[in-house]
C-alpha cells in the first residue's frame, strides 16, 4: 500500500471510530428523568413528550451546537434522526441521555475537521475582486449533502471573515492570523466543556421545546443568573445567557454601565470581550457562560471593551465596539424619576407637561412594606409635578422589562382607583383576577403610556389595564414584547438522591400560569397593540416574542368584570389624525422611515456582498447620511427656539440628597464610529470631528411625539370642560 493512501485509510479510521470527548456523568439520568416528570405535570401546558416533541428536542440540541449548520452534514442529522428522532421524549423520560454526548462527540469531530479547511482557505489566495456574496440567513439554509457543498459554504464563509477583518484593518491586525486566531479560540472555548455543561446543554434543549422561558441551569449557570451582575457586584449591568453557542444580552439593569451607554440592547451577541484600553480581545463565541461572565466583571472604574454583533444588524459582519467603564449597579439608580418639560404644538398655547421615567417595578420584599416600593416612589413624583403645574403626564416603559407584579398592579391603581388589572390562568385551568387594592387614583389628569418592543411583562400589564379602562392613550412601536408567561424557580437538590446528594443539579425555571387583559385577550406573544402607533426599525426586528422558538400562542378568556372610565375613546380618531400628519412632515421623522426601508431593503437581500469595494462604498455611504443628516440639523437649529431642557426630579432631591459630584475614574472616549484625532497631523479631519460634536443629537422622536399627543389629549379634555361648565360673570 502507498504511504499517502495508507495515510487517508488511518485518518478515515480515526475520524469513524467514537471518541468520547467527556465522560457522561452519573447525575444525568437522575435528572433527565426528574425534568421530564416536572415538565409533562407542571409547565403551563402539561404536553405529553411524544414523538412531535422528541423531534424538537433533538432540532434543539443540533441547533444548541450548529445553528447556522456550518458543522454537521445531512449524513449527520440523518443518522441522529434515524436514531433519536422519535424516542427522545421515551428515552429521557427512562434518563436516557445517550444523544447529549452523542452529539457533542460528532460536534467536536466536525469542529476539527472545519478548522483544518480554515487553514487551507486562509492560505489560498482570495480576491475581494469579484461579484461574489454570502448568505445572511446561514441558519435556513438545508444541511449539506456533500463534502462538496460543505466545503463551498466554508470558503464563503472564510471569505467572509477576510474581507470583514480587512475592512477594519485600521486596527493594525493581519486578517488571516485574526480569522485563525478566532476558530482557534472556538475549538478552545468547546474543548473546556465537562460532562456539566454538555448536560446543560441536553437539558435546555428539552425544556425549550415548551417555550423559550421554560429552561434548565447548572448550579453555575443558576448562580450567574440571579446574580445577573446586578446590584453589589460591580459589572456592565447585563443579564446574560447562552442561545445557540452565543453570548446574548437578556435585559440590561436600570442605571447600569451599559443601560446607561445606551448602546448595548436586548438581544445583542457579545462575540469578544477585552480588558482595558489595550488588553487584546478574547473571542466567547462557543464560550461557557459563567467564564464570560468572569471576564465582563471586574473592579469599579476599571474599562471592558465588548465586540458585539447589534440584535438590528441586517448584515451579519456587522461588529460595534463597545467601551464600558465598570461599576457598582445600585438599586438608586433603577428607581423611577421625572422631568418638567414644556410642549410647544405647531398651534395652541405651550404647555408643562410631565415625564415619569420607569425603567422597572422593583420593591424590597424584605422590608414588610417599608422598603422601596415603586408605586410609593411614583406617587412622589406624581406630587411633585402637579405642584409644579404639569398638565398632564407621560409613563414612560420602553425600557420596562418588568419586575415586581404587586407593584405593576398598585401602580396602575394611582390611575384609575381600585378594580381588575389582569387575569392570571394556571396549569389547572383556574383564572384568578387580581385587583389594584387602591381605593381610590392619586392622579387624575391626562394620560399617555409611552411603550415599545422592549415593554415586557408587569409594564404590558400596566399598559393594557389603562388602555382597557379607557384611562390612557398607549403610544409607541407596534406592539409591546408579548412576554405574558410568568416563571416560578424549582431548586432540584431537594430531589436528588442520597448517592448523589453532592452532585449540584441547579434549578429549573418553569413556565406555570398565563396573563390575560381584564377585557379577555393574552398579553402573550401578541403584546399591547398601542392606540397611536409610530414608524420604528425595531418592527422589523425579530426580538419579540412573537419570534422566539415554540413561544406560547396569544388566546383569550371571558373578560373580567370591570368599570371602564372612558376618558381618551371618542379622541382617538382626532388624536391618530394629529399624529400622522405630524409624523408625515417631520423631517426627523422621514430619517426614521428612510432607516426602516434601508433595513428591510438587506433583509429582503438575505446577502451580503464579498466585493471589497462595494463594501466600502456601501460604509462611505453611511458615514455620508449621517454628516448629511447633522448638517440639516444644524441648519434647523439656526433661528429655532432653544430645546427645553426641562427640569429633572429625583427621589433623592425630593428625599433633600445633595446629588454626588464624583467623576469617573477613566476619562471618556470619543463617540463610537467616529474617533478623535490628531488636531496637528490632521487638521482638517480635527475640524470635521468638532463640527460633528457640536451639531444637534438626534432628538428622542418618541418622547416627543408622545408629549404633542399628550398636549392633544389636554387640549381636548379643557376643551370638553369648557363646553359643560357655564362662564363666570364677572
Amino acid at each position: 500500500m502507498k504511504p499517502m493512501r495508507a495515510a487517508l485509510l488511518l485518518a478515515a479510521l480515526l475520524c469513524a471510530a467514537p471518541v468520547r470527548a467527556v465522560e457522561p456523568t452519573p447525575a444525568g439520568p437522575v435528572l433527565s428523568s426528574l425534568l421530564a416528570h416536572m415538565l409533562q405535570r407542571g409547565h403551563y401546558d402539561k404536553r405529553p413528550l411524544d414523538a412531535a416533541m422528541s423531534r424538537k428536542i433533538l432540532e434543539n440540541l443540533l441547533e444548541s451546537y450548529d445553528y447556522n449548520r456550518m458543522y454537521f452534514t445531512k449524513a449527520d442529522v440523518d443518522g441522529f434522526t434515524a436514531e433519536y428522532a422519535d424516542s427522545m421524549g421515551e428515552r429521557v423520560k427512562a434518563g436516557d441521555v445517550g444523544a447529549a454526548y452523542a452529539v457533542y462527540d460528532r460536534f467536536m469531530q466536525r469542529l476539527a475537521e472545519r478548522r483544518a479547511w480554515v487553514t487551507e482557505l486562509t492560505a489560498s489566495t482570495m480576491t475581494f475582486t469579484e461579484k461574489e456574496s454570502a448568505p445572511t440567513e446561514r441558519n435556513k439554509q438545508p444541511w449539506a449533502a456533500t463534502d462538496a457543498e460543505m466545503r463551498e459554504r466554508w470558503r464563503l464563509a472564510v471569505k467572509f471573515d477576510l474581507l470583514r477583518e480587512k475592512l477594519d484593518g485600521d486596527k493594525g491586525e493581519d486578517p488571516v492570523k485574526t480569522v485563525l486566531s478566532h476558530y482557534d479560540s472556538l475549538v478552545d472555548n468547546y474543548k473546556q466543556f465537562d460532562s456539566g455543561d454538555v448536560l446543560q446543554n441536553f437539558l435546555s434543549a428539552l425544556c425549550r421545546v415548551y417555550d423559550p422561558h421554560t429552561d434548565y441551569f447548572s448550579a453555575p449557570k443558576e448562580e450567574n443568573f440571579s446574580i445577573g451582575m446586578r446590584l453589589s457586584l460591580f459589572g456592565i449591568g447585563a443579564a446574560l445567557r447562552t442561545e445557540k453557542g452565543y453570548t446574548s444580552v437578556v435585559n440590561l439593569v436600570p442605571g447600569g454601565p451599559a443601560e446607561t451607554d445606551k448602546r448595548l440592547k436586548p438581544g445583542d451577541k457579545i462575540v469578544a470581550v477585552a480588558q482595558g484600553d489595550d488588553g487584546e480581545f478574547a473571542d466567547v463565541v462557543g464560550m461557557k457562560i459563567d467564564r464570560v461572565v468572569k471576564l465582563i466583571r471586574g473592579e469599579k472604574g476599571t474599562v471592558v471593551r465588548l465586540r458585539v454583533v447589534p440584535v438590528d444588524a441586517a448584515d451579519p459582519s456587522t461588529r460595534v465596539l463597545i467601551r464600558l467603564v465598570r461599576d457598582e449597579i445600585r438599586l438608586r439608580d433603577q428607581e423611577a424619576k421625572a422631568k418638567l418639560l414644556t410642549v410647544r404644538p405647531a398651534s395652541g398655547p405651550t404647555r408643562k407637561m410631565g415625564v415619569i421615567d420607569l425603567p422597572s417595578f422593583y420593591a424590597d420584599l424584605k422590608a414588610m412594606g417599608q422598603g422601596k416600593s415603586t408605586t410609593r416612589d411614583v406617587s412622589a413624583l406624581l406630587e411633585s409635578l402637579r405642584a409644579k403645574g404639569a398638565e398632564g403626564i407621560v409613563l414612560d416603559l420602553r425600557r420596562n422589562g418588568g419586575g415586581s407584579l404587586q407593584e405593576a398592579l398598585a401602580l396602575a391603581g394611582l390611575f384609575m382607583g381600585d378594580g381588575p388589572v389582569v387575569q392570571v390562568k394556571d396549569n389547572a385551568g383556574s383564572v384568578s383576577v387580581l385587583d389594584s387594592g387602591t381605593p381610590s387614583p392619586s392622579y387624575d389628569g391626562p394620560l399617555v403610556v409611552l411603550t415599545s418592543r422592549f415593554s415586557a411583562s408587569a409594564s404590558e400589564i400596566v399598559a393594557a389595564a389603562l388602555q382597557d379602562y379607557g384611562r390612557a392613550v398607549v403610544v409607541g412601536a407596534k406592539s409591546t414584547f408579548g412576554k405574558g408567561t410568568v416563571q416560578t424557580v424549582m431548586d432540584l437538590d431537594r430531589y436528588m438522591p442520597p448517592s448523589l446528594r453532592a452532585y449540584k443539579p441547579g434549578a429549573v425555571h418553569l413556565t406555570v400560569q398565563k396573563f390575560y387583559r381584564v377585557s379577555g385577550g393574552s398579553t402573550q406573544n401578541r403584546g399591547v397593540i398601542p392606540d397611536v402607533t409610530l414608524p420604528s426599525v425595531e418592527d422589523e426586528m425579530e426580538i419579540a416574542e412573537s419570534s422566539l422558538p415554540n413561544a406560547l400562542p396569544y388566546d383569550r378568556i371571558e373578560p373580567a368584570r370591570f368599570t371602564p372610565v372612558s376618558r381618551v375613546g371618542r379622541l382617538l380618531p382626532s388624536l391618530i389624525r394629529g399624529s400622522q400628519a405630524r409624523v408625515a412632515a417631520s423631517p426627523e421623522w422621514g430619517y426614521a422611515r428612510e432607516d426602516i426601508d434601508r433595513y428591510k431593503a438587506e433583509l429582503a437581500d438575505k446577502s451580503v456582498s464579498l466585493n471589497e469595494a462595494e463594501r466600502r462604498a456601501e460604509r462611505a455611504a453611511d458615514e455620508a447620511r449621517d454628516k448629511k443628516r447633522r448638517k440639516e440639523r444644524t441648519a434647523r437649529a439656526v433661528g429655532a427656539p432653544e430645546p427645553d431642557k426641562g427640569l429633572e426630579i429625583t427621589l433623592d432631591a425630593l428625599d433633600g440628597v445633595v446629588p454626588s459630584t464624583a467623576t469617573a475614574s477613566v476619562p471618556p472616549k470619543a463617540p463610537s464610529g467616529h474617533p478623535a484625532v490628531d488636531a496637528a497631523k490632521d487638521p482638517a479631519k480635527a475640524k470635521e470631528d468638532e463640527e460633528y460634536a457640536k451639531a444637534p443629537p438626534a432628538p428622542d422622536l418618541m418622547l416627543d411625539e408622545a408629549l404633542l399627543v399628550l398636549s392633544d389629549v389636554a387640549a381636548s379634555t379643557v376643551s370638553a370642560q369648557t363646553a359643560v361648565q357655564p362662564a363666570l360673570v364677572r
